[in-house]
C-alpha cells in the first residue's frame, strides 16, 4: 500500500517540487529511522524502489535513510532534535565523508579536527557530497586522532549550512542530482557538536554504507524495472521490413536475459534488506547485492539503449535518463570490484 500510494502521488505530481510536500503531506518523515523503534528497511526500500521507476531524484537516501540511521545511533541531546527537525521538514541534515584522493574505505578520510579549548577547528576538503543542494546540516566525518588508513580516530560533527568558515561549492552529477564539495577553513566546532564517541565513528559508518547500498539496490531494481518495460513497449511499436522489432528472436532473446538480470537482482536486493539487523550476514549480503546489482545495471542499461538505436543516447527519450541514473548507482558507495573483494574477504575471514 505504502509503495502504491507513493507511486500514484509521484504520477499525479510529475515535474513538481516533491520534497516539502513528500514530508508533511504525504508523510515519508514517519520513516526516519528512531533510537530503539522497529527498523525500516523494508519500508526504505520500497520507497527508493518507487524513486527508481520514477526517476525522483529528492534526497530521501541521504536525509532519512543515511542521516537518519547516523543521528537514531547517537544518544546526544543535539541528535534528537535535530532528527526531530527532520521528520518535520524542517531541517535536512547529510553526511560528508569523501575526500579528493580517497576510495571507499572509510579508514581513509583524514581531514583533521586539532583541539582547541573544549572543542576542535576543522580544516580540509569534503567532495561529492550528495543532497548538498537541499542540505541545512552537515554530518561531517573528521578525524580526531590518529592517521588515515588506521581504524580508530574517526569522530562525526554536525555543522550548520552557514558555519563561519564553510564554503560549499555545488554543482550537478551525470544524473542531475545536486551535490557539493565543502570547503573548511578553521571551522570552530564545539563539544555540543560532536555526535557519538569521539574516535569510534567507523563501525557505525560502516553500518549506514551497508543500509544505504541495500537501499540504492533497490532503487536500481525499479529504475532497471521502468527501462525493460520502456524497451519491450518500443520494440512493440517499432516496425523493420514490415515487422515489428519484438518479433526478431534475437531482440525476444536479449529481453529474456534481461529479464533475467532484473529478477537476479531483486532477490539479491531484498535479501541485502532482510539481512541488515543479521550482523554475521549483512556486510556479505550487502556486497553481494552491489555486485548483482551492478551486472544488472550495466547489462540492462546498455542492452535498452542498444535497442532504441541511435535515440537512446538522446535526453529526450527517457531511456537514456534512466541509463545515466543505473550508472552512477553501479559505482556509488563501491563499485562491482571493490564489494566483489569484499565479498571473498569477509568470505575466507567471516567476522
Amino acid at each position: 500500500m505504502l509503495q502504491d500510494n507513493l507511486e500514484r502521488f509521484l504520477r499525479e505530481n510529475r515535474g513538481q517540487p516533491l520534497w516539502s510536500r513528500l514530508i508533511g503531506e504525504f508523510g515519508l518523515g514517519t520513516l526516519l529511522p528512531r533510537p530503539g523503534a522497529e527498523p525500516l528497511h523494508v519500508e526504505h526500500g520500497l520507497v527508493m524502489e518507487a524513486f527508481g521507476r520514477h526517476l525522483v531524484r529528492e534526497p530521501f537516501l541521504e536525509g532519512l535513510v543515511v542521516a537518519g540511521q547516523l543521528l537514531a545511533g547517537s544518544a546526544d541531546e543535539r541528535a534528537a532534535a535535530l532528527a526531530e527537525r527532520t521528520a518535520q521538514g524542517a531541517a535536512l541534515p547529510v553526511l560528508a565523508w569523501a575526500e579528493p584522493g580517497m576510495r571507499y574505505d572509510f579508514a581513509g578520510i583524514g581531514l583533521g579536527a586539532r583541539v582547541r579549548g573544549a572543542g576542535w577547528v576543522l580544516n580540509g576538503r569534503k567532495c561529492m557530497v550528495a543532497g548538498a543542494g537541499q542540505a541545512s546540516h552537515f554530518l561531517l566525518a573528521a578525524r580526531t586522532s590518529g592517521a588515515p588508513g588506521e581504524a580508530r580516530g574517526l569522530s562525526l560533527f554536525v555543522l550548520e549550512r552557514g558555519a563561519p568558515g564553510l564554503s560549499v561549492e555545488p554543482y550537478y552529477r551525470l544524473d542531475g542530482g545536486d551535490v557539493a564539495d565543502l570547503v573548511l577553513h578553521d571551522v570552530p566546532v564545539q563539544a555540543c557538536d560532536l555526535l557519538g564517541e569521539e574516535g569510534g565513528l567507523l563501525e557505525r559508518l560502516e553500518w549506514v554504507r551497508d543500509c544505504a547500498i541495500a537501499a540504492l539496490c533497490a532503487e536500481a531494481r525499479g529504475a532497471l524495472a521502468e527501462m525493460l518495460e520502456q524497451t519491450q513497449g518500443y520494440l512493440g511499436e517499432r516496425r523493420q521490413f514490415g515487422r515489428r522489432l519484438s518479433d526478431f528472436q534475437v531482440l525476444q532473446h536479449r529481453l529474456v536475459d534481461m529479464y533475467l538480470h532484473l529478477l537476479k537482482a531483486g532477490s539479491a536486493s531484498r535479501l541485502a534488506m532482510r539481512s541488515l539487523e543479521d550482523s554475521l550476514k549483512r556486510a556479505t549480503a550487502v556486497s553481494a547485492a552491489k555486485v548483482v546489482v551492478a551486472d544488472a545495471c550495466r547489462f540492462i542499461g546498455q542492452s535498452a539503449v542498444q535497442c532504441h538505436g541511435g535515440m537512446g543516447m538522446c535526453d529526450e527519450v527517457a531511456v537514456s535518463r534512466y541509463f545515466k541514473r543505473v550508472t552512477l548507482i553501479e559505482r556509488e558507495f563501491g563499485g562491482r570490484d571493490f564489494h566483489l573483494g569484499r565479498y571473498n574477504a569477509l568470505y575466507r575471514c567471516p567476522p
